[in-house]
C-alpha cells in the first residue's frame, strides 16, 4: 500500500463546507495515475496558516462498483465517476472512489501539526512513512 497526498485550494474545499459531517468517498483530479487500489490519499486544505485534513479515501478497484474492468485500476474516468453517482462530477482525468466500507467523514476541524507536511507542494503527490503517520494520527 502507497500512500498520498492531495492539496485541495481554498475555493475547493470551501465548496464542500455544506457537505460537513457527511461520508468522503471521492476525490479528483488530474495527477492520481501512480494511485492502485487499496492506496490511501489523504486530502488537505489550507486555512491561514492551517493545514486541515479534509478526508480520506482507500483507492477502489473499478471493479468494487460494479464496472467491467481490471481489478488492479482505481482511476475512474469521467463518464465512469458521473454513471455512478448519477450526476455531473467535478472535471477532471482521474476519480479516486473510496472502498465502500472505508469512507472516512468529511470535517473540517482536524488541524495537522505543521511539521508533518509543507504548506504547498504539487496538487497530488506521494508521501514519506512519517508523513503518513502523521497524517493518520489526525483519525485516531
Amino acid at each position: 500500500m502507497n500512500a498520498f497526498v492531495q492539496y485541495w485550494s481554498r475555493t475547493t474545499w470551501l465548496g464542500h463546507v455544506y457537505r460537513r459531517g457527511s461520508d468522503f468517498g471521492h476525490t479528483a483530479g488530474n495527477g492520481f495515475g501512480a494511485v492502485r487500489p487499496g492506496d490511501l490519499v489523504y486530502v488537505v486544505g489550507r486555512e491561514a496558516d492551517e493545514l486541515l485534513v479534509l478526508g480520506r479515501v482507500v483507492a477502489a478497484a473499478v471493479a468494487e462498483y460494479g464496472l467491467r474492468g481490471d481489478s488492479d485500476r482505481a482511476l475512474f474516468t469521467q463518464q465512469e465517476a458521473e454513471s455512478i453517482f448519477q450526476a455531473p462530477a467535478w472535471e477532471a482525468r482521474h476519480h479516486l472512489l473510496a472502498r465502500p466500507d472505508t469512507m472516512a467523514t468529511l470535517r473540517f476541524d482536524r488541524v495537522l501539526d505543521g511539521r508533518v507536511l509543507p504548506a504547498t507542494g504539487p496538487s497530488v503527490r506521494a508521501l514519506a512513512p512519517a508523513e503518513v503517520a502523521g497524517l493518520a494520527a489526525t483519525f485516531d
